[in-house]
């Protein structure tokens, strides 16, 4: 699989193996890590676009049935932008030393805390712990240090 400089990755977890994290049918050494974040997901700006469109739909209201359609068309596409940018959620950002970023979709920030801490003891004291991350659910599970080191 080729990566992208900045590739935004929607898999429902990734697997901490010792210092290995697996996602799909790749992984990457915690060594080749440089920096970890969290980054809210950018905004949906076509509602621009939709705005245009609904613009020029009035003006050919004299051919009705084009107009109505471009208007239509405009109205559900500014609530569809609406929706998806107040649900967005947040990115688990992971820099590469190579310059590469990836970003893990997640829609609880304090979930991607939890796991950034998680993953910053695991490194820190070479715990050879296994364990799954599950973007979708929200959680942690398998052979994981306890959780009040994770404060």
């Amino acid at each position: 699989m080729k990566t992208k400089k900045n590739e935004q990755i929607n898999v429902p977890g990734i697997v901490f193996d010792k210092n290995i994290i697996i996602y799909e049918d790749s992984f990457i050494c915690t060594e080749n890590i440089s920096m970890i974040t969290i980054c809210q997901i950018p905004t949906n700006n076509t509602w621009i676009i939709a705005l245009l469109i609904g613009v020029i739909g009035l003006y050919m209201l004299n051919t009705p049935a084009i107009g109505a359609l471009m208007i239509l068309v405009s109205v559900i596409w500014i609530f569809w932008v609406l929706n998806y940018n107040a649900n967005r959620g947040e990115n688990l950002a992971i820099t590469l030393n190579s310059g590469n970023t990836l970003y893990f979709n997640c829609k609880s920030k304090d979930f991607l805390n939890k796991v950034i801490n998680t993953i910053t003891t695991c490194i820190k004291e070479k715990n050879n712990s296994k364990f799954v991350i599950s973007f979708d659910k929200c959680q942690i599970n398998g052979n994981v240090f306890n959780d009040s080191k994770l404060s």
